[in-house]
């Protein structure tokens, strides 16, 4: 899996700055052996007020500049923040459908390549999510999971 520079480095401060969080969507497809095209990166933080901090700090520290972003925006539940424009799109995801944060982090699957380490949702739990969103794109994925 190739990632671009800007993801790399958003990645390596997502981890410096200890965010919970977990690569989910496309790349977690592709971790799993579906390669498909992507015009984003999906990261799912866990919505709580101390990792919202350290969202915050970790966009600051990436370069982002956002004027109307707040930590309650990182801990509202359903909430998608959008930072640049595809292909290079991050998508910061507050919750993701019908799975909880907590327990599917503690079933992360943690990839390593070169110096860079990566939490990805896990297989198990991809396929189930890709289940409950139910899009023609999302149970694609499911049936070249499976």
């Amino acid at each position: 899996m190739e990632l671009t520079r800007d993801f790399r480095e958003l990645l390596k401060l997502l981890n410096e700055n200890k965010v919970e969080y977990l690569v989910v969507g496309g790349y977690a497809v592709i971790i799993y052996g579906y390669p498909r095209l992507t015009i984003d990166i999906d990261i799912w933080i866990n919505p709580v007020n101390v990792n919202a901090e350290k969202v915050i700090k970790t966009i600051k520290d990436f370069g982002f500049s956002f004027d109307n972003l707040t930590e309650e925006d990182f801990r509202k539940s359903d909430n998608v923040i959008q930072l640049g424009r595809p292909p290079y799109r991050v998508d910061i995801l507050t919750s993701i459908e019908g799975m909880d944060f907590n327990k599917c982090y503690k079933r992360k699957y943690i990839y390593i390549k070169d110096d860079l380490i990566i939490n990805f949702i896990s297989r198990k739990d991809l396929i189930e999510n890709k289940k409950n969103v139910g899009r023609n794109k999302d149970l694609d994925d499911v049936s070249n999971l499976t």
